[in-house]
């Protein structure tokens, strides 16, 4: 194969796997309202996982999945009721 169309399938390859990965992570919004602090915001991801967020793009402060109260997505969850 030439180096051209090496290339040119490589970067074929990684434009895929981009979008195929930004696919898979869709997050619906599902509620947002602005606070006297922040913006809280409420997404639903394709496996029905619900994420509180106080800002678009913002860290992930909970994560729950509806009909399973004792799953714990988040480590620090998990440390917590550890101790």
């Amino acid at each position: 194969m030439k180096r051209g169309a090496s290339v040119r399938l490589h970067l074929c390859a990684a434009a895929f796997a981009a979008l195929w990965v930004l696919g898979c992570t869709a997050q619906t919004v599902i509620y947002g309202k602005a606070s006297p602090y922040n913006t809280i915001i409420v997404t639903e991801d394709p496996k029905g996982m619900r994420t509180l967020l106080f800002e678009r793009g913002g860290g992930r402060q909970s994560v729950v999945k509806p009909g399973d109260p004792d799953h714990l997505e988040l480590p620090y969850a998990r440390a917590a009721l550890a101790g």
